[in-house]
């Protein structure tokens, strides 16, 4: 779930599409996801801190990462 959500920023971030794209609309969703199924993985945390990061939820990507 983690790497789904990398993929979909991959897509935005090489313009192939936009965050509206319904393709890759549940980002933010999927990397939350990834967390709530596995939060004891760090990879997982760091990957899903990055998305949400990125797309526009910084205070729970900052809560991840701490």
């Amino acid at each position: 779930m983690a790497n789904l959500s990398l993929c979909c920023w991959i897509f935005i971030a090489q313009g192939f599409g936009h965050r509206d794209n319904p393709l890759v609309a549940d980002m933010n969703e999927v990397a939350q996801r990834a967390v709530a199924l596995d939060p004891g993985d760090s990879e997982v945390v760091a990957v899903a801190a990055l998305i949400l990061g990125v797309s526009g939820d910084m205070e729970t990507g900052l809560a991840l990462v701490e």
